[in-house]
């Protein structure tokens, strides 16, 4: 027990020295199949398995995460039609002033969506894991009727945030999955990787793209999603 306690108190020295951490995420998407399925589908799930990687900056008060730019825009295009995502979504979060800004790409444009941070109904449990070394707990919570986060989180890394736009628990989130009702056979999978101590560095706010609210952007996104539908049925015809 001694030995375990000097070891976190080394740790939080250590991470409060630092006073900045980069987390490496792969976001994976999950499909799974109780029968026997086409070879073509198959495929499918193969590719989205695959994982896209993310990076998370932190320091004192403020937040990046980031995709890493290791894989191809025809990957990231091909999960925008069927998970619908966005492409190359940066998010910036300030701590101290309660505000994130999230960078989507949508047909090679940029767009800004500024907005406060939420703060989510966390259901901590007595749940314990153990994940890149770090002893972690589960918490959950209902984003809607179709939709259930269930996030891994660590108290040795003193950090209340995570990947993507979810935060606010008493620790890093290291782990996050996302499964939907409609969806029994898939599930969205964020994994911490690597843990990274490192020297603060100044983290920049997002400013490349025109400034939406979510409602506009959804009206962008939307008519984007039914010109990709349109051209796959444009395709289709040629070929036959």
């Amino acid at each position: 027990m001694l030995k375990k306690t000097t070891f976190l108190f080394l740790l939080l020295l250590t991470i409060h020295a630092y006073s900045q951490i980069v987390v490496n995420y792969d976001d994976s998407f999950i499909m799974k199949f109780d029968n026997k399925i086409s070879a073509d589908s198959q495929r499918m799930a193969d590719k989205f398995k695959q994982p896209i990687p993310f990076k998370l900056e932190i320091n004192d008060s403020i937040s990046l995460y980031k995709e890493i730019e290791k894989i191809s825009n025809q990957q990231n295009e091909s999960q925008i039609f069927i998970v619908g995502g966005t492409s190359k979504n940066i998010i910036y979060t300030n701590f101290v002033k309660g505000i994130q800004t999230e960078q989507l790409s949508v047909d090679d444009k940029n767009f800004l969506i500024k907005d406060s941070v939420v703060n989510y109904p966390w259901k901590l449990t007595k749940e314990t894991d153990k994940l890149q070394g770090f002893n972690v707990y589960k918490a959950y919570f209902n984003k809607d009727e179709n939709t259930l986060i269930e996030a891994w989180y660590s108290k040795e890394i003193p950090f209340r945030t995570g990947p993507g736009l979810y935060l606010g628990l008493p620790g890093l989130i290291l782990k996050l999955k996302i499964t939907y009702k409609d969806q029994s056979n898939s599930y969205k999978l964020i994994e911490a990787t690597k843990v990274i101590l490192g020297k603060s560095q100044k983290i920049n706010p997002l400013t490349k793209g025109n400034q939406v609210n979510r409602e506009e952007f959804k009206r962008v996104y939307d008519e984007y999603i039914k010109k990709v539908k349109e051209n796959i049925i444009m395709d289709k015809s040629v070929d036959d």
